[in-house]
């Protein structure tokens, strides 16, 4: 029987929660899940109320819609009465029943029509994969590619019959891309496109303002929302500050991928540089605005130990301090060197 409304908010909090959980399927998911089931008697309502829309949604898998038609259906059932609960799935399906009955049903063809047609853009929405700070994922696509999801990173992945698409919207992936030349690999990232066949990269867009590309195996294009575009080939990268595409500079490609390994691989590079590095798996705000030095350094460090290495670099270089809580970090350059007596 039908609950007293559940607030709209509430229960697309918990739609994301159910959802996340059963996307990615980790500790941390399902902990965050019974954290906001735990919250008070209404969390815990619209959480079984999203588990029973999720559950109910299989029955809309219909040959009689396109795939278009069963996104638009699945929309309005989701957002047709928010603000109740059914007591069973069963109530779910009558609302799925309801959107395609009243809002639907008369976009139906015939059986002497023909079937509408769906462009690949539209066959099927985009799968989003993200990983939490302190968390590295790899996940297989569906056409037998690999991504390597580093920590606080999420994409979306779009796999059509003409295009595989993958949009970057924060952190960094790494990608090993089964070659199919019917199908170009891309990846955008902001206003910046990398397109592939089949090769091994990198793409990073952690910085704010900056996104850099390196390759680790075979050849890629990379082009801005302009008309700029650079070839890659192994051991190049390239960074794009502010939409303007720099130049192809060499790169090691051993030391590309590391962080997958729980590594990060600095090599001949200025300390600051090396320090931003190690910022973006530490527990530490880094602010090097006033950060000027010459010094260069080349090094390998733990990623889980990050807040160690920056201790170290601090104490090793002499560098100048200023500490703002909770765990932010002024840094400036090194005293000068006293004259010799």
């Amino acid at each position: 029987m039908p609950s007293d409304p559940i607030d709209k908010q509430l229960l697309t909090e918990a739609l994301e929660f159910v959802e996340g959980a059963r996307r990615r399927a980790t500790p941390g998911s399902f902990a965050a899940l019974a954290g906001f089931r735990a919250r008070s008697e209404q969390h815990a309502r619209a959480v079984d109320w999203a588990s029973d829309y999720l559950d109910a949604l299989p029955a809309l898998d219909s040959p009689g819609f396109s795939a278009a038609e069963r996104r638009r259906i699945r929309w309005q059932a989701r957002w047709a009465r928010l603000g109740e609960r059914p007591a069973l799935a069963g109530g779910v399906l009558s609302l799925v029943v309801a959107a395609i009955t009243l809002g639907f049903l008369w976009q139906l063809p015939s059986p002497d029509s023909p079937r509408p047609t769906v462009d690949a853009e539209s066959a099927s929405p985009p799968v989003s994969y993200a990983s939490a700070r302190g968390e590295a994922r790899t996940i297989e696509l569906s056409d037998t590619s690999t991504v390597w999801l580093d920590w606080s990173s999420e994409i979306d992945v779009h796999i059509a019959a003409d295009v595989r698409r993958v949009s970057l919207r924060r952190g960094r992936a790494a990608f090993d891309v089964a070659a199919d030349p019917a199908r170009p690999f891309e990846v955008v990232a902001h206003a910046l496109t990398t397109r592939v066949v089949g090769t091994e990269f990198v793409v990073d867009r952690r910085r704010y303002g900056s996104i850099e590309v390196a390759v680790i195996e075979g050849e890629v294009a990379v082009e801005t929302s302009g008309d700029r575009r650079v070839a890659l080939r192994a051991g190049q990268t390239v960074r794009s500050e502010a939409g303007i595409l720099g130049e192809t500079a060499p790169r090691p490609a051993d030391d590309m991928g590391n962080w997958r390994d729980g590594l990060i691989v600095v090599r001949d590079l200025p300390l600051g540089e090396a320090l931003r590095r190690l910022e973006a798996y530490s527990s530490y705000t880094l602010d090097l605005r006033d950060f000027e030095t010459t010094t260069r350094i080349s090094a390998t460090f733990l990623i889980e130990r990050a807040d160690d290495a920056v201790t170290a670099l601090i104490q090793t270089h002499r560098l100048r301090m200023e500490y703002e809580p909770p765990n932010r970090l002024r840094l400036l350059a090194p005293p000068p060197e006293l004259p010799k007596p």
